[in-house]
């Protein structure tokens, strides 16, 4: 390319944050380029892969996310067709057992902190007895000490589906340029120019959503406040004469201890997906370089999952795995006033104005990511912001 290629926005990254503010700028008819240096969207090396996520409105994780989800529920299902939907609301089941309800993001009792966003956000939760529990959902064998929360229109959604509608519905396909890898970024006059591996670009403002490559690129503060975190999700085969075979049910949220790590989720099989019933779990302890992370999962690291999460819990779910896959976290770490860690990361370049920064997402991301598009490109146009909606409390 000879020359800087010059544009109103540049969006540097096309996963779930970069699709979702890619789409609201080409919304509104604005000038903009996005770059990503994986081939194609929906690849599987980041953070935005897997058939499902959940997405529930009860975000324990605070009340700062309530309108973020909202707004991403009502984006999907602008996009969704028939012939691919987006979101299932499927419900979600908080399930804690003994004593206390969970201890997630900070927070040492996850489930009061979802009963106190549902009555914030005016979000159905219905309690259910360990009896209740056992007749209506049988797939899950629940102790007597078992206590469980439904949130009936919550339920999961399609990542990689969700970015290509959004990818797809930009009219001008040329706007968007994968695999193309950002080298720098430096303040010039009126803006801001970025270099590629393929040529050189300037724009009035950009948007980083790189991902667990943000820390490593933009530098402070995200640097130091951004972990990496390799994350495994594994599918196991359901037993044909079992309750997880029909693929009904909720998606959920099982607390079965008292220790950070006495967690587990998961999904019922997804039609035309990989066959299996697909649990995860969530590990702080061993961050490391997105360039470096390990892609494979071991058999070993699917049968530890199964005997310390799924044995005896999920009712005819066998030990044979379907497959298993990695992802990677942005992980911030740091604890706000309220004791929450795991908060969004959103804010302007420490050095380069006109740059807005969009990272951690610390693992909840996805569900927020369509609502926190909008919510991005109304700061940046000056538009009104999204109602309820103040990104200032997620500046780092």
């Amino acid at each position: 390319m000879a020359g800087d290629i010059e544009t109103e926005f540049l969006v540097l990254g096309l996963g779930a944050m970069g699709a979702a503010v890619a789409y609201q700028l080409d919304r509104r008819g604005r000038d903009f380029i996005a770059l990503e240096r994986q081939p194609a969207a929906g690849h599987a090396f980041g953070s935005s892969h897997g058939e499902t996520r959940i997405t529930r409105e009860a975000v324990g994780e605070g009340l700062d996310y309530i309108p973020l989800v909202k707004r991403s529920h009502e984006i999907w299902a602008e996009l969704e067709t028939p012939a691919r939907p987006l979101r299932a609301k499927v419900g979600v089941l908080y399930l804690a057992s003994g004593a206390g309800g969970g201890v997630r993001h900070g927070s040492t009792d996850f489930i009061a902190a979802t009963q106190a966003a549902a009555r914030a956000g005016d979000i159905e939760l219905a309690r259910l007895e360990a009896a209740a529990l056992r007749e209506a959902y049988p797939q899950f064998a629940v102790s007597d000490d078992t206590v469980g929360y439904l949130e009936p229109q919550a339920g999961f959604v399609r990542p990689e589906a969700c970015i290509a509608a959004q990818v797809e519905a930009i009219a001008d396909g040329a706007r968007l340029r994968f695999g193309e890898t950002v080298l720098r970024l430096e303040a010039v006059a009126g803006g801001v120019r970025v270099e590629t591996d393929r040529g050189t670009y300037r724009a009035r403002q950009v948007v980083t959503t790189m991902g667990a490559w943000t820390p490593g690129f933009v530098g402070e503060p995200f640097r130091r406040e951004v972990e990496v975190l390799r994350q495994v999700q594994h599918w196991f085969a359901p037993d044909p004469a079992g309750p997880w075979a029909s693929g009904e049910g909720p998606a959920f949220l099982w607390f079965h201890g008292p220790g950070a790590g006495d967690v587990f989720y998961g999904f019922p099989p997804l039609a035309g997906g990989r066959g299996g019933v697909k649990v995860a779990t969530e590990q702080y302890a061993v961050s490391g370089d997105p360039d470096d992370a390990d892609w494979t999962v071991s058999e070993a690291e699917s049968q530890t999952m199964f005997d310390t999460h799924v044995r005896g819990r999920l009712v005819g779910v066998t030990e044979r795995r379907v497959d298993a896959v990695a992802c990677l976290y942005t992980w911030n770490g740091r604890a706000d006033a309220a004791g929450h860690k795991g908060r969004f990361l959103i804010g302007p370049h420490a050095s380069i104005e006109g740059v807005t920064v969009v990272s951690a997402c610390s693992g909840h991301g996805f569900k927020h990511s369509a609502g926190l598009g909008d919510a991005i490109v109304r700061q940046m146009l000056g538009e009104a912001p999204l109602p309820g909606c103040d990104l200032a409390v997620f500046r780092p």
